[in-house]
């Protein structure tokens, strides 16, 4: 607790960056450039990660095409030292002038004049303010962003928190908390004067051709179409849409051989390629939808006395929707029901799933039938039913 109150009562820190650990295949400063890819590629990965963790899947890969592959972790603070701290917490201005110090070291290494970028997350945003702001203007030809977050995020009701406490004048103690823990935190934010600054005049900086990797599961950018690109020369994909069984929620994409095989065509579009959506790893979920039968999951229900005590699914697939109903029909074509169109998404695998919070302080009438229906984009639909017994125990189906 002393540590915790020390940390919050500390001013802020001066950023760090760090080259050690880096993935595998980057950083190799005697590498020079080729004529088929001219330009070295640097890696700027998200909150809270670091190079090693965040593109550890990617590095390799450009590499074995023939890339120069740099990457950095930047934006430690130096009060988490002892703790291994996290990357990207400083304020986004000190995390540019750290990232733009690298990308002149790759350029006088390489003695190329321009790099690519390729970020995730915060590696999408502080970039945005290098480009603008920061001295990156000039020195980078492909931009490839993966969940970015240009119009900033709503994630958690944040805006709305801040907003409500503007309205009683706390928001700048609140901010100026929250960015003592971590000084970028509070610059995601959408309508913040960050997000603000960096969305006048367009997102885009002049000079440079985005491409965007968004998902309909991202977690964290909300809206994920935040991170929509205008503009004529950009291209914006969403994972769903190029293959639709995939359910890589925002940490996933660093992972996710479609994210990659985007950012391949993106990088060296002469060498475009189709993008394979089967043989395509479980962790996505493609592979798994391939062979997921409905069949797979179950649903344990206990009633006593009209009330439910348990209503709980298992071995639910990453990518489900489950939907809930409970409703009686004590006529024909008249239908009570207690509540209807509860939905829920899982954008990650359940082993078990919990339903109860929609019956708590219910009493059931004899007769209500609970429906559940777990679908999958692509598979068959699994459908449960409940029905409340006059002995106040429920008769399951399904």
């Amino acid at each position: 607790m002393g540590c915790l109150l020390a940390l919050i009562v500390a001013p802020p820190a001066s950023a760090v960056s760090s080259e050690a650990n880096p993935p595998p295949g980057a950083n190799d400063f005697s590498c020079k450039p080729s004529a088929v890819h001219p330009r070295p590629i640097v890696l700027v990965h998200g909150l809270s990660a670091n190079m090693q963790l965040n593109w550890s899947y990617l590095a390799p890969k450009l590499r074995e095409r023939g890339y120069c592959v740099f990457a950095l972790t930047y934006g430690l603070d130096p009060r988490l030292s002892g703790l291994n701290g996290p990357g990207g917490v400083i304020p986004i201005e000190q995390s540019a002038a750290e990232l733009n110090a690298f990308v002149e070291r790759v350029r006088s290494s390489t003695g190329s004049s321009k790099v690519d970028l390729v970020g995730h997350s915060e590696g999408t945003y502080m970039p945005q303010y290098w480009l603008k702001f920061g001295g990156g203007t000039g020195k980078v030809g492909r931009y490839v962003a993966w969940t970015p977050l240009y119009d900033g995020t709503t994630v958690y009701g944040v805006d709305k928190v801040r907003d409500l406490a503007a309205a009683f004048g706390f928001d700048r103690p609140v901010i100026d908390l929250v960015g003592t823990l971590c000084g970028s935190c509070p610059q995601f934010v959408k309508g913040s004067p960050m997000q603000r600054k960096l969305a006048a005049g367009g997102a885009a900086a002049p000079g440079v051709t985005y491409t965007t990797v968004m998902t309909r599961y991202d977690e964290l950018v909300i809206p994920y179409t935040s991170g929509y690109m205008d503009g004529p020369g950009h291209t914006n994909h969403v994972l769903q849409e190029v293959c639709p069984r995939d359910v890589s929620e925002h940490l996933a994409v660093a992972v996710d051989p479609v994210a990659a095989q985007l950012t391949f065509n993106a990088l060296d579009p002469p060498d475009a390629r189709r993008v394979d959506c089967n043989r395509l790893p479980p962790w996505t979920g493609r592979q798994a939808s391939a062979a997921w039968r409905p069949r797979g999951v179950a649903l344990s229900s206990r009633l006593r006395r009209h009330r439910v005590r348990r209503l709980t699914l298992s071995r639910v697939p990453a990518g489900s929707r489950v939907s809930l109903t409970a409703c009686r029909t004590p006529r024909p074509h008249r239908r009570r029901c207690v509540f209807r169109g509860k939905r829920y998404r899982v954008p990650l695998a359940r082993s078990h799933m919990s339903l109860l919070r929609p019956f708590r302080r219910k009493r059931l009438r004899t007769g209500t039938v609970i429906r559940i229906r777990v679908a999958r984009p692509g598979a068959r639909t699994k459908a449960f039913r409940v029905t409340v017994r006059r002995n106040g125990r429920g008769r399951q189906r399904g």
